[in-house]
Formats: C-alpha cells, sequence, structure tokens
C-alpha cells in the first residue's frame, strides 16, 4: 500500500527523471567497461594460445554471452530502482536466472575426482588475483553508483545497493572473462562467483547506511 502510495504521487511530481536517461547513464558508466572487454579478448587471444583456444569454443561464448546479458540487465535494473515511478518486470528473474544458470555451467564441469588437489592449488594467492580485481571493481563501482542513485529517489535502498553490487561485481567478472586463463571451473566458483555474491552480500546492507533520501 505504502509503495503504491509512493508511485502515484511521484508519477505526479516526477522530479528526479531529469537526473539522467538510461542511454547517457549506460554509455557513461557501462559502455567504456564493455569497450575495453571487447579490446582485450581481441588482444588477449592474439598474445595467448589458451584464451584463443577458448573463444572458439561454444560453451566459453555462451557464457560470455550470458555474462554481458547479466551486466547490461544489472546495469538498465539499478538504474529504474533509483525511481520510485519506473519499474523494470521480471527483469530480476530473468537476470538471477542468467546468475545461476552461469553456475551451474561450472558445477557440472569440476572435476570431482580431482577437487581436493585443485581446491589446494587454487589457495595459491597469485590463483587469486582474479578475485581482486573483482573486488576492488565491486567497492569502487558500488560507490559510484550509490552517489548517483543518492541524487534519485530510490524505492527501495536495500534493493537498489543490490542492484548496484550486482552490477558492479558482475562488471568486474566480464572483464575477467577477457583476460584470465584459468581454465578449472573450481577457479571461477573460487574467484569469480565468490566475489560476486559477497558484493551482493555486503551491498545492501551498505545501501541501508548510505543510501538515503
Amino acid at each position: 500500500m505504502n509503495e503504491n502510495l509512493l508511485k502515484n504521487l511521484a508519477s505526479d511530481l516526477k522530479p528526479f527523471k531529469s537526473v539522467e536517461r538510461l542511454s547517457p547513464f549506460l554509455m557513461k558508466r557501462l559502455i567504456p567497461v564493455f569497450s575495453l572487454f571487447v579490446a582485450l579478448s581481441f588482444f588477449m587471444a592474439s598474445k595467448n594460445s589458451v584464451l584463443s583456444m577458448r573463444w572458439s569454443d561454444s560453451l566459453f561464448f555462451l557464457e560470455n554471452t550470458i555474462w554481458v546479458f547479466v551486466t547490461f540487465g544489472s546495469f538498465a535494473a539499478f538504474y529504474f530502482s533509483a525511481f520510485p515511478q519506473a519499474q523494470l518486470k521480471m527483469a530480476d528473474r530473468l537476470i538471477f536466472s542468467g546468475i545461476v544458470g552461469l553456475f551451474l555451467l561450472q558445477v557440472t564441469q569440476v572435476n570431482y575426482s580431482q577437487i581436493y588437489q585443485e581446491f589446494i592449488l587454487e589457495l595459491n594467492p597469485l590463483r587469486g588475483g582474479c578475485g581482486l580485481v573483482i573486488s576492488a571493481m565491486a567497492i569502487g563501482y558500488w560507490w559510484a553508483l550509490q552517489k548517483w542513485a543518492s541524487k534519485a529517489a530510490p524505492r527501495s535502498p536495500k534493493m537498489t545497493g543490490l542492484w548496484a553490487s550486482l552490477s558492479a561485481s558482475s562488471a568486474g567478472c566480464l572483464l575477467m572473462q577477457a583476460v584470465c586463463f584459468h581454465e578449472g571451473s573450481l577457479h571461477l566458483m573460487m574467484w569469480h562467483f565468490l566475489p560476486l555474491a559477497l558484493s551482493c552480500y555486503f551491498g545492501p546492507l551498505a545501501a541501508k547506511k548510505f543510501l538515503r533520501w
């Protein structure tokens, strides 16, 4: 009831639409990252034989397509969550279905007969560089996005914080797809998906404190 009342008031006043439209929002905050992903993909594939072979794999191409969808969808969902009168119906289900699908693809490819040995190998700090990059992007990007959202009027700071976290961390994961040459599914689950999951847990908690209007 309160949410409906808020929507009705917002539809009459509409004071926040002038913050920024979706197209320039994406052009400023996502397209540069996506362009870097494309450029790095071509560059690294030409320099690294492992990455070159992976791009010829249809499953790897599918994974990257889903990552692009999740990243763009998360940024769009974040944008619309910042306005009380705007809403993307079914967006959350589609985006989270994409993430679950990506995770399940890795689960089905784990070499369970060697999982202990692979786990010990992944504990090497040198293998965790992907996680550091994704975490750094998640924190920095999240802060920039919540500063932008604070100029609008989020219906739910918690949900806006979640979308900011997912946008930031999925952008980091997308970049790592272009440069990470570790093929193991356990590596991806530990150093790609885990930072994303932690970001999505802490982002909404932080948003309740920092994202108010």
